[in-house]
């Protein structure tokens, strides 16, 4: 036996030194995984949560988004457009004074040119009718004339195609302000011996440095390959080996041709047939001249003393560069490939330079951000792990330095929160199709308007009117209106295009604000001149001939003159959205391929990769991390003192102190980022807490809980779980007594049990009450009882204690209704296996009982004792007068009167009791009863008025009604029973109505 009250509470000590060791074991294992990639992981994902909770990022008003969006798509067609297209937007933008159009999409290839098909149809046809037929009079002259005739029609023929790229080239040229995008292709290099197949694909290689144009068979067959395994890799080996040797020979001959070319690499192939061959060299000539033009005028050497490649980079393969003569026009190129964070791909950074060959390629925005600020790229300070320094000149001179990492790398200050979409960032966004529309809107009033007025005023200035005598007063009055209207169209198709062609191509500061201002007095001039020929038409009489053409002459002067004012309108408010700003064009297309994963957003569009860049740079709003060792201090102090407080202090103190230490750092942290850009680590410090703490505080509890283990292997057996785990918390708590609480007992019996037990074999009995008991007591543990003690069949259990429950009244009859429910369950089970009928009553009691620990000093219980117990009981065992399941007393069903329906039964007096007390039948959970049990329950209480009315027979007859309804009845069954009795043989003057019990 344990003897519970005499046992002091044993104080359990850690080793002073076991918790210091476990701090310093933890800490030191946080340092050494804080070089790990699931700790970047952990820290990134922190960071980027720092992102999303700071304040608002300010944004540089210099900077200016040309969004490629789904108006735009909308208003000019499916995308990707004809580069017509892109010369149109760089013409509006450079008029309204740009100061850089960076492109952030690429042009690797020749685009498709178009026909001018009505040219075709409705010009050259009829010309090549005409011409042939001169030729057959031409007579000895005809071989010269079929010579000219061939020359005039090749001509007309070239220019009903469109070079959409000589357009496009044309524009970038008289901007002077664009910059082209390039990619880098970082497939990783071959490591000899480590790439199946390596071999061959050199033999393959060797092979066609001889024979471009070899088939793959017969390169199989020569070189003893399958043919299949060939002919999958040839056209990738053939375009790498033309431009190795196309860049050979632009080496010894950097103006050699694309005619000279072929000849080299396919002799003897004829190149008027356009084979795979020969597409493989004119697409390998245009990008090796490409690449040699961006390595020689858009690259910087190396800084010295600096390795190629640089800084442990993975050199790129190849550059894919834009189309040479694009590139030529250009006034810079820069990279746009972009490497997310292999930990877990999220954008966080940009380099600013890659190294390929010998030489550093700019990244594109960084690119034209040099020249917005005046900062020779040549001169640009480079020191890797450290800085990228530039010495500025405009608008001031000064020295930027941006912190860069081992890879030449500079944190983006993200701009935005995690709901701002992309389109409200930067406060300008221009869509694409704007820029264009102001160009067709020139070639409408410059092509079909002034066509129409140019006829107008030749037919009214003297050439059309022929008919009219030339004495007539009113002939000379339209004739001079007619020359007027020539000199209005002449001012319009030659002044004011020329003086926007110069306005366009200015970069000057001085020269354009100049050209500005004489563009807005011209075009003023010209406003004016069409308002007043608009105003001043010659009047004519109505029968007039010429009535009809100055009509005409009037519309359209006035259509002009709005699309005039229209085009001013918005060229001057593009001017003030793009003047002197840097313009980048991008897409932003709904589902567009070009997104990236940052850490404010999923999939932002990726030409925000460049506004972010240069903003960051132009705000100096750059992102410090603390280094490595600053990083282990801050791991290590947290892990001290984690373990000084963990150690020394109880677990509600030291909980309480690690967690204020740690919300404090994580605190500052926070804030370090949002007011101080400073990035330190969270994520080791805030693991260095945890595992300390853990570590410790597992280490304290697994001590000290011997004491506790002894105490629960000995009392176990003898008190609930739930009085287990108290006393365990306190041992002084296994003492004798107890207190008066208000609580719900549960008293429950087998009908018939004895006469079961007789039945069985003492086996199957066991088994079959084991099952019984098991499945009753889930029901009470399961709504929070203590079962006190099991009695054969018999169970004892109450609710409110231990553990206060306020609701105990209710616990207590939902576990009496599932009690029920689970054992017909059971009982069908029982019977199908031939097994014998179970049946139980259940009593309830809600009342003052005293609960403790009860017994001797060296075996006691924790139970219920007092009156209120006793009644619970007999209410068990009055089950049995009236046939119910579940009976419960007054006080029970006052409390759970909300939840549950009753039924009142008697007045019962039980043994060893003078005081009847009221008792009632728990029969459903409130909206719980059929229809046909409601009309039975307001049958049985007429009836029962009826009975307390001392009307005997009248009663019996209505307890007759109800055992119609249901013949089993139980209290309907009783009362019958007693009505006839009483109608017989009358109670006494001083019968009080109660029942009074002579069993328990």
């Amino acid at each position: 036996m344990v003897e519970g009250a005499a046992q002091p509470r044993p104080r359990v000590r850690a080793r002073p030194r076991a918790p210091l060791l476990i701090g310093l074991a933890a800490t030191a294992a946080v340092m050494a995984a804080s070089g790990t990639a699931t700790y970047a992981r952990f820290e990134n994902a922190l960071l980027d949560q720092r992102f999303a909770r700071r304040r608002p990022v300010p944004t540089s008003d210099r900077i200016v988004h040309v969004d490629i969006d789904d108006l735009s798509v909308e208003r000019l067609g499916q995308f990707p457009w004809t580069r017509d297209r892109y010369a149109h937007a760089l013409d509006s933008l450079s008029e309204a004074g740009a100061e850089s159009i960076l492109f952030d999409v690429e042009f690797p290839e020749a685009s498709k040119n178009e026909i001018d098909r009505e040219r075709v149809r409705s010009q050259l046809v009829a010309d090549v009718a005409r011409r042939f037929s001169d030729l057959a009079q031409a007579g000895g002259e005809f071989l010269a004339e079929l010579d000219r005739a061939r020359e005039s029609i090749q001509g007309d023929l070239r220019q009903a195609v469109t070079d959409h790229d000589e357009a496009f080239e044309r524009a970038i040229r008289a901007s002077g302000r664009v910059y082209l995008p390039f990619s880098l292709e970082h497939t990783p290099a071959r490591a000899a011996g480590h790439i199946e197949g390596e071999a061959d694909e050199d033999a393959v290689r060797t092979y066609l440095q001889r024979d471009l144009a070899a088939r793959a068979a017969t390169v199989a067959a020569r070189l003893g390959l399958a043919e299949d395994w060939v002919d999958v890799r040839l056209t990738t080996l053939k375009r790498s080996v033309a431009m190795e040797r196309i860049e050979a020979l632009l080496a010894e001959r950097p103006d050699v041709d694309l005619e000279t070319v072929q000849g080299e690499l396919l002799p003897g192939v004829s190149v008027a047939h356009e084979t795979d061959d020969v597409k493989i060299v004119e697409r390998a000539y245009d990008r090796t001249r490409s690449a040699v033009l961006v390595r020689q005028r858009h690259a910087v050497p190396l800084p010295a003393g600096e390795p190629d490649p640089a800084w442990g980079l993975v050199e790129p393969r190849e550059i894919l560069p834009p189309l040479p003569q694009l590139l030529d026009a250009a006034r810079a190129s820069g990279y746009v490939s972009i490497t997310p964070d292999p930990v877990d791909g999220v954008l966080r950074r940009v380099r600013l330079f890659s190294a390929y060959r010998g030489r550093l390629y700019p990244q594109l925005a960084f690119r034209a951000l040099c020249d917005h600020l005046g900062a020779d790229l040549s001169r640009v300070e480079i020191r890797p792990g450290h800085h990228v320094r530039l010495r500025a000149t405009r608008p001031v001179e000064r020295t930027i330095t941006i912190p860069v990492d081992a890879e030449c790398g500079v944190l983006l200050d993200w701009a935005g929160t995690p709901e701002q979409p992309f389109v409200t960032l930067f406060g300008k966004h221009l869509p694409f199709y704007q820029l264009v529309e102001i160009q067709e809107l020139r070639a409408f009033i410059g092509g079909r308007q002034l066509a129409d007025l140019d006829a107008l005023a030749e037919s009214l200035g003297g050439k059309g009117i022929h008919h009219v005598p030339a004495d007539d007063v009113t002939r000379t009055t339209v004739v001079k209106y007619g020359r007027r209207l020539a000199s209005l169209v002449h001012a319009m198709t030659e002044r004011l295009p020329a003086l926007r062609a110069e306005l366009g191509a200015a970069t000057d500061p001085a020269e354009r604000t100049r050209l500005e201002e004489k563009l807005r007095e011209r075009e003023t001039r010209v406003h004016e001149m069409i308002g007043e020929a608009a105003a001043q038409a010659p009047p004519v009489p109505e029968d007039s001939p010429f009535a009809s053409n100055l009509e005409d002459a009037a519309d359209t002067l006035r259509y002009l003159a709005a699309n005039i004012e229209k085009e001013r309108v918005i060229t001057a408010r593009l001017r003030e959205l793009v003047q002197g700003r840097i313009c980048i064009i991008g897409e932003t297309l709904t589902g567009s391929t070009d997104q990236k994963h940052t850490p404010l957003h999923p999939a932002m569009a990726g030409v925000s990769v460049h506004s972010n860049l240069l903003n960051t740079i132009l705000q100096g709003a750059f992102i410090h991390r603390a280094g490595p060792l600053a990083n282990l201090l801050v791991i290590g102090a947290a892990g001290l003192l984690t373990t000084l407080l963990a150690s020394r202090l109880g677990p509600v103190h030291s909980t309480t102190g690690t967690l204020l230490a740690a919300v404090a750092y994580v605190g500052g942290a926070f804030v370090a980022f949002d007011r101080a850009q400073w990035w330190v680590d969270v994520a080791g410090p805030v693991v260095a807490f945890a595992t300390c703490f853990a570590g410790i505080t597992a280490y304290r509890q697994l001590t000290e809980e011997r004491e506790k283990r002894q105490i629960r292997s000995a009392f176990q057996v003898y008190l609930h779980p739930e009085v287990v785990a108290q006393v365990t918390e306190d041992p002084g708590a296994l003492k004798l007594g107890g207190e008066r609480r208000e609580l719900t007992v549960f008293f429950s019996d087998v009908a018939g049990f004895t006469t079961i037990s007789e039945a069985l074999p003492p086996e199957a009995l066991v088994a079959l009450l084991n099952e019984y008991l098991t499945a009753m007591s889930d029901q009470i543990m399961e709504t929070g009882g203590t079962v006190d003690k099991y009695e054969g069949d018999a169970i004892m259990a109450f609710w409110g204690a231990p553990l206060a429950q306020p609701d105990h009244a209710l616990r207590a009859c939902e576990a009496a209704l599932r009690n029920q429910e689970r054992l017909a369950v059971l009982r069908e089970a029982v019977l199908a296996r031939g097994g014998p009928s179970l049946t139980a009553r259940i009593g309830l009691n809600s009342g003052p009982m005293l609960v403790g620990n009860m017994g001797s000093q060296h075996r006691f219980n924790y139970t219920v004792m007092g009156d209120a117990v006793n009644l619970g009981s007999r209410l068990e065992g009055a089950n049995k007068e009236f046939g119910t399941r579940i009976m419960v007393s007054e006080s029970t069903r006052a409390l759970a009167l909300d939840r549950y329906e009753f039924r009142p039964l008697d007045l019962l007096r039980v043994k060893g009791k003078t005081q009847p007390v009221p008792v009632h039948e728990l029969v459903a959970r409130r909206g719980g009863l059929s229809e046909a049990r409601r009309v039975l329950h307001e049958r049985y209480a007429t009836a029962l008025d009826l009975y307390r009315a001392l009307r005997f027979e009248e009663a019996a007859a209505a307890f007759r009604a109800c055992l119609e309804a249901d013949p089993r009845d139980g209290p309907s069954q009783t009362y019958l029973a007693r009505c006839t009795v009483f109608a017989s043989s009358p109670p006494g003057e001083d019968w009080d109505g109660a029942f009074t019990m002579t069993t328990k």
